[in-house]
């Protein structure tokens, strides 16, 4: 099959999508929402654990590429082979968005995590990456995929940028999120698999620095007041000392 013919102005539009500002503003604090249930899961025994989930099994259905069909056999088989072994973690640089609190904080009534980003990447165990997600339409992810085939010669001498940028392509439709990901890959011996919505996802531990966890924010659809007192004598009882406030955007159901 023939490569697909860009134009430069197309060629330009993805360079500055793939090799343009890596992260949000830095001064912003970095949410990880979650449900309730999950938070003693991941904070215990004085320490924050994450499940960095392979990039395989994430919420948009239409990731990695917006599932473009890769026409050159070897860029497909390279890209399988390291996508089994990558995992992520994700944060949003928002806390006012309704459809986040909804979808990943148990509708408003789990918590988000907020996370200063400059503590983040320089105490992370190696190998990893630190990326703002990229939003593209379906378009987008084809002239993307035909971008990496048409210059693959040339990009494969640095993989590792090029995994890190597809790793973290989500459709536009998700770009209300304004999400980072800390990105990771792993050894087979440190994979773990567990089961949700009907299929067996594979996912690895990271800890996190005590540190960098700044805030927790509960969400309003909560008896907030009983919620945060009681996460912070969990806290306590953890030896963390974090502030805790509640949301205010609230919904009905």
């Amino acid at each position: 099959m023939e490569d697909m013919v860009l134009s430069e102005e197309i060629e330009e539009r993805i360079r500055k999508k793939l090799y343009g500002e890596t992260f949000y503003k830095k001064e912003s604090l970095l949410y990880h929402y979650t449900s309730l249930e999950n938070l003693p899961k991941i904070i215990s025994n004085g320490e924050i654990t994450f499940r960095a989930t392979n990039v395989r099994y994430l919420n948009d259905p239409n990731e990695l590429l917006l599932s473009y069909k890769w026409r050159n056999t070897s860029v497909k088989k390279h890209f399988d082979k390291e996508w089994k072994k990558t995992f992520v973690i994700s944060f949003s640089n928002e806390i006012a968005k309704i459809p986040i609190w909804s979808m990943y904080a148990d509708n408003g009534r789990g918590v988000a995590l907020g996370f200063n980003p400059n503590l983040l990447p320089n105490t992370i165990p190696s190998p990893f990456s630190f990326s703002k997600s990229f939003y593209f339409d379906d378009e987008e992810g084809a002239y993307l995929g035909a971008y990496i085939e048409n210059n693959w010669k040339s990009l494969k001498k640095d993989t590792n940028t090029i995994l890190q940028c597809v790793s973290s392509i989500k459709s536009n439709a998700y770009e209300y999120e304004k999400e980072s990901r800390l990105i990771f890959q792993s050894l087979p011996t440190n994979i773990k698999y567990a089961y949700k919505s009907n299929f067996i996802f594979s996912y690895i531990d990271v800890k996190i620095p005590t540190n960098s966890l700044s805030k927790i924010v509960v969400g309003a659809n909560n008896d907030c007041e009983l919620v945060e007192n009681s996460i912070r004598e969990y806290l306590y009882e953890n030896g963390l000392k974090v502030n805790v406030g509640h949301s205010n955007i609230k919904t009905r159901w």
